[in-house]
Parts: structure tokens; sequence; C-alpha cells
């Protein structure tokens, strides 16, 4: 009798666990092309790049979205690409785009005295 409940008992534990890693396998399209795989319920987060500093010359480099980047570098998945004329060249989930320096939103401008 012993024998035969577990028995059912093992069976019933693979039926079961089973059915959860078909759910799983069954979530993604194999239709779809290799690489990475979004599904109706998962969405690409998308983020409002915001350049918050910018210094220009020798030693460049932008604070964007409180990350520190120097040209070439990839931080967060952003890539600084140039810097000219107070603007700012990102590449950004596969997109290029220039990011403005908006000297209106520093409310104490410092003065630097070069040696």
């Amino acid at each position: 009798m012993l024998n035969k409940s577990l028995y059912i008992f093992l069976l019933l534990l693979f039926i079961f666990s089973g059915s959860n890693l078909t759910f799983a396998l069954a979530k993604t399209d194999p239709t779809k092309p290799p690489g990475k795989r979004y599904d109706n319920d998962q969405k690409i987060k998308k983020i409002k790049l915001n350049l918050e500093a910018l210094v220009e010359g020798e030693k460049s480099w932008v604070i964007i979205n409180s990350h520190l980047i120097k040209p070439g570098q990839t931080v967060a998945g952003i890539k600084l690409l140039s810097i000219k004329n107070g603007k700012a060249l990102v590449s950004y989930q596969h997109k290029q785009t220039w990011l403005k320096w908006n000297s209106s939103s520093v409310k104490t401008p410092v003065k630097v005295k070069h040696r």
C-alpha cells in the first residue's frame, strides 16, 4: 500500500513540475529570429536622456542621467560618440541622437580661472 501511494505521489509531482516547465517554454515564440526576445508582456524600457553637465576641451566628458561618460565610453547602454558646440552625440538603443546643453537649468554659474 505504501509503495502504491508513493508511486502516485511521485507521478503527480512529476506531472505538475513538468507543466511549469512546458508553460515557461511556451512563453517564447519560436518563429521569431534568434537574439533578444521580447514577448508581448515584456517591453523595452525606454528612458529619457538628460544631459546634466558638459565639458569640452582636451579632457572632454559629459554627465547623462547621473553617469559620467567620456568620448568612446559606454555606460548604462549610453555610448558617447562626440562633443561639439555644447552638444553631445550619443548612441542609445541603436539610435543616434544629439543632446543639447541647456544652460538655463544652471542656477549658479561658476567662473573658472585658467592658469
